[in-house]
C-alpha cells in the first residue's frame, strides 16, 4: 500500500491525465486512485488506523512493514514484502547480467 501526502496524489493525477482518456488504462487508474483510495486517519499517539478494507486488500493483519520510497512509504505485510523484495532482486540480477553481457 502506497502512503503519501497530495504531493503523492499530485503525481498519479498527473500520470492519469498524460493517457488517453477513452483507454482502459485510464480509466482503472483513475477508480484506483480516486475510488479504492482511502485517506488514513492517525489516533492520538500518532498511529496509523487501517480500515478493515485495508487489511482485506494487504493481508495486513498483526504485524506492518514500513519500506521508505522517497517522497512516499509502502505498508507490507511481512511476508509479501518478502516475497516482492526477492522477485525485485532477481529481474535486478537479471538486467544486471543481461548490462555486463552487453559490456563484454
Amino acid at each position: 500500500m502506497d502512503v503519501g501526502g497530495l504531493d503523492l496524489l499530485d503525481r498519479y493525477e498527473e500520470r492519469i491525465s498524460q493517457l488517453d482518456p477513452f483507454l482502459q488504462a485510464a480509466d482503472d487508474m483513475s477508480f484506483f486512485i480516486h475510488g479504492d483510495g482511502a485517506f488514513l486517519k492517525m489516533d492520538q499517539e500518532g498511529r496509523l488506523l487501517l480500515t478493515d478494507f485495508i487489511r482485506e486488500q494487504t493481508g495486513i493483519s498483526t504485524e506492518v512493514a514500513f519500506v521508505g520510497r522517497g517522497l512516499f512509504f509502502q505498508m507490507w505485510e511481512p511476508s509479501q514484502l518478502k516475497a516482492h523484495a526477492d522477485r525485485v532482486r532477481a529481474r535486478l540480477l537479471k538486467l544486471r547480467q543481461a548490462s555486463a553481457e552487453v559490456s563484454s
